[in-house]
Formats: structure tokens, sequence, C-alpha cells
């Protein structure tokens, strides 16, 4: 089974949102020693910005998406630091592709989002990043793309790990 449903995404969002700082710090804390390459790049992440509330938004959505995706089929294997690469690799075509120098998508970007086997995560996820109503500096706004890009990354790096444990 390829995607998420939406009523799942949305549960795996709200029990994710509900944790307490304790029960996040201890999240966090497991999640790097399960996925010590993947948790690293996140780490990399303060190279773009070094504002805690993008850092903490950063392993947020990791939190979640290794929640999302160790709930459909159990614990995954560590994601090597091959696969992060290929994966990166695969990013930047698709960011040259598909985003403007000004940080805004084209509309061959949303096609292909459409056709993603986990759009409709993806989707949910740029609603939660992108909310209506929000307003953006030409900061806010690059640290909002920024971020939604990491968060595609790691569905995709995801989506690899998982296809290839279930190939086995």
């Amino acid at each position: 089974m390829k995607g998420f449903s939406e009523e799942f995404i949305e549960e795996t969002i709200n029990r994710i949102d509900a944790l307490t700082d304790e029960a996040y710090e201890k999240a966090l804390l497991s999640l790097s020693k399960r996925q010590p390459y993947l948790y690293s790049f996140g780490e990399t992440m303060i190279e773009i910005d070094e504002n805690p509330e993008f850092l903490s938004a950063v392993f947020h959505y990791f939190h979640l998406i290794d929640s999302l995706f160790g709930s459909k089929d159990g614990e995954l294997p560590i994601i090597s630091s091959e696969m992060i690469k290929e994966i990166f690799s695969r990013h930047d075509k698709m960011i040259a592709d598909h985003i403007s120098d000004d940080g805004t998508f084209d509309d061959s970007f949303y096609e292909s989002m459409e056709k993603h086997p986990y759009s409709a995560l993806l989707f949910a996820l740029m609603d939660e990043v992108f909310f209506e109503g929000a307003e953006y500096d030409d900061n806010t706004a690059a640290l909002a793309t920024q971020l939604f890009l990491y968060i595609m990354f790691l569905v995709d790096v995801y989506s690899m790990a998982y296809e290839k444990k279930n190939r086995k």
C-alpha cells in the first residue's frame, strides 16, 4: 500500500502535536539513535537559519514523517548516507526544474506532487507549512519554502527505505 489516508495523517499530526515537551525530547533522542545519518542531516539545517523555531519545525516534521512510516510498516532499517545522497541529488534537480529564483513553485511542481505516491501527505503538510492567512515577509517565505523542501526530501527518503525493506 502506498500513501496514507487523510484521516491517518491528521490523527498522527494530532498525536505528535499533543506530546509533552518531555515525551517529545525522548522521541527525538530515540530518533537520533534509530536514524543517525538522517538526524545529522537534519542538524545541518542550522546552516540555513539559526532560528530555533525553524530548527524546531525541522525536527517536528522529521518526527512526524518517521512516525507515519513507522506506523505503516514497523521500524525501518537505518537510512544510509548513500540513500540520503541519492534523494538529495534528485531534489537538487527538482529544485532547478520547478522552483523559480524567488522561491515560488511553478505549475509543473504541483502537477508532479499530484502524481507522487504520497501526494495526500505532501499536500497536507504543505497546508501546515503555508497555512492560509499567514503573512510572510521575504525571510519567512524563504524559510517556509526550505522547510517544505526538507519535508519532501524526508518523505522521499523514507519512501525509498520503505520500498527497499518491502522488496526483500
